[in-house]
């Protein structure tokens, strides 16, 4: 079962690259760094995998809130990704600079989206390159399609479900941001956020699910990774993170092993730890 599952949501570099060519394949370079939003798009111009196209983290979560990276309305992702030229028959795969860091939730947006195919490039971009897969820095154009959408907002749970779901015994609330921000040793990195942690939440950092190579752990390894003493696999799980980013990581390493009732909160630290300023 859980080798049927990782064929239909990873794909090797190699596997990839036998495919670039076909039609019905389309490509995502979803690379994005913290301390610097516009960084991602600059590597891009400089080196992506042929036929690549740039997803914006920072533009297809924008929001009018002061929460960044929001779920984007149905209304705009279809519109977006109709200019991308995708279409819901296309398998859609998807990589970042290290293989998992914001590819998973681009995969998962795609998924609650109804996209069908969506899979994720295992060891990301850096693999691609350390096996000598060939790059470019031409920017292909793409004809805009006919795209539909279908969302699936329960997978989304918002401030007050989480707040309702902390108190529940069928609930556990999993917070992917790294250790040291999770017990406070350090700064959050946006201004308007306090240090802390939604309660009786624990902590699986996002970095947790992949090895020193990007590539997505094994499922044995996987399985220790969420052996925390609190029954995680008879628990509807609830993944928050800094902003909704790297939370994806640990529904994705989940769905791996075949956990049902996962879910994201949207507005993760950045909405609960949000301050005046």
């Amino acid at each position: 079962m859980v080798t049927k599952i990782r064929e239909i949501n990873l794909i090797s570099s190699t596997k990839l690259s036998k495919i670039l060519i076909n039609d019905d394949t389309k490509v995502l370079d979803a690379s994005w760094f913290l301390e610097d939003p516009k960084k991602g798009y600059i590597e891009y111009k400089k080196n992506h995998i042929p036929g690549a196209i740039f997803f914006d983290i920072d533009f297809f979560y924008k929001t009018k809130k002061n929460i960044p990276h929001m779920m984007p309305e149905e209304s705009f992702f279809k519109s977006q990704v109709q200019k991308m030229g995708i279409k819901n028959c296309d398998k859609v795969i998807i990589y970042d600079q290290i293989g998992f860091f914001t590819s998973c939730r681009v995969w998962f947006t795609f998924k609650i989206f109804g996209h069908k195919e969506v899979l994720i490039l295992d060891g990301g971009l850096k693999n691609w390159i350390k096996r000598g897969l060939k790059i470019t820095n031409q920017i292909s154009t793409q004809k805009k399609s006919i795209y539909t959408v279908n969302f699936d907002k329960t997978k989304i749970k918002n401030k007050l479900e989480v707040r309702k779901a902390i108190s529940k015994s069928e609930f556990l609330i999993v917070d992917a941001r790294s250790e040291e921000r999770f017990k406070g040793k350090v700064e959050e990195p946006r201004k308007s956020v306090i240090k802390g942690t939604i309660p009786n939440s624990i902590n699986i950092p996002f970095h947790k699910i992949f090895d020193c190579e990007g590539f997505l752990l094994e499922d044995k390894k996987l399985k220790e990774v969420f052996k925390v003493g609190k029954k995680i696999f008879e628990k509807n799980i609830i993944v928050s993170c800094g902003s909704g980013i790297t939370a994806c990581n640990i529904i994705f390493a989940l769905e791996i092993l075949d956990k049902k009732f996962n879910y994201l909160y949207d507005g993760s630290w950045s909405e609960w730890g949000y301050i005046e300023i």
